[in-house]
């Protein structure tokens, strides 16, 4: 597969209306229309909006459903790839957090979120199943793994992407203000312990208790910061990832090559 050189990305942190995956269609297909990016990027369940509870099952789409159709009509319009964040239905029923990957050609995939929050003020295992299974999408792009949120605290799942071949690592994220610092300590760290580009993106606006502070950021394979968002802010957060730099800073710094598979086994022993 042909790939380009250079991507131009756009992380777009915006605050969804609650509950209106219409009225979220509509914003994915302005900000679309208007970015004409390679990549487009919205943040986690940000088609139906976060604190749907138990809402979820009457919500939750199915990838052959009319919500998809309508995603893939944007994405071949504006000919560009996006990322969103969706509650999706399994075979039989069971919901679960997921990052959606559409291009102008279709469908291509989707990630469901690894790790679920479960401490005060978060309920998600009370609603989602826990996914299974880590998949890297090859595109026109360059190899793109996905994140949802809590994920990006366990390094080994980022890992783990990478050595599947990811060259860019994305992570939607629902997070509130309680949790930036955190946030913005390991998103570099990512980047650089995988020498991959990495693009966080959040919500805004606020949901009953939470608020949620935005900050996209666009981080180098060497740790860089390309862009990042205001805080509380609408707004598109755009770069040019230059794909070249990422066998450069392999070279420099080979972790993917030292990496020694064995701990992976020693951790699905314990």
């Amino acid at each position: 597969m042909k790939r380009k050189k250079e991507v131009s990305v756009s992380l777009v942190q915006a605050a969804p209306v609650l509950g209106d995956k219409a009225a979220n269609l509509k914003t994915i297909e302005g900000y679309a229309e208007k970015e004409k990016a390679d990549l487009i990027v919205f943040p986690e369940l940000f088609l139906t909006g976060y604190l749907c509870k138990d809402e979820l099952p009457r919500l939750g789409i199915r990838t052959d459903g009319t919500e998809i159709t309508k995603l893939e009509e944007i994405a071949s319009n504006s000919g560009s790839h996006i990322v969103v964040g969706a509650p999706t239905l399994g075979e039989k029923g069971e919901l679960y957090n997921s990052a959606l990957l559409i291009g102008p050609k279709g469908y291509i995939g989707r990630y469901d979120k690894y790790f679920l929050v479960n401490f005060l003020p978060f309920e998600e295992k009370i609603h989602f199943h826990e996914g299974k299974g880590l998949q890297v999408f090859d595109t026109p792009l360059g190899r793109i793994g996905m994140l949802v949120c809590y994920d990006i605290f366990f390094p080994e799942l980022s890992t783990a992407l990478a050595m599947q071949g990811a060259d860019i690592l994305i992570c939607i994220s629902a997070s509130p203000t309680l949790s930036r610092r955190f946030f913005e300590t390991v998103i570099p760290v990512r980047a650089i312990e995988n020498t991959v580009f990495f693009l966080y993106d959040n919500l805004i606006g606020t949901e009953e208790r939470l608020t949620f502070w935005g900050g996209a950021k666009v981080v180098s394979p060497k740790g860089f910061e390309l862009a990042k968002g205001e805080y509380f802010k609408e707004q598109s957060v755009r770069a040019i990832l230059d794909m070249r730099e990422i066998p450069i800073a392999r070279a420099g710094r080979p972790v993917l090559r030292d990496k020694r598979s064995e701990l992976f086994e020693f951790l699905r022993g314990l």
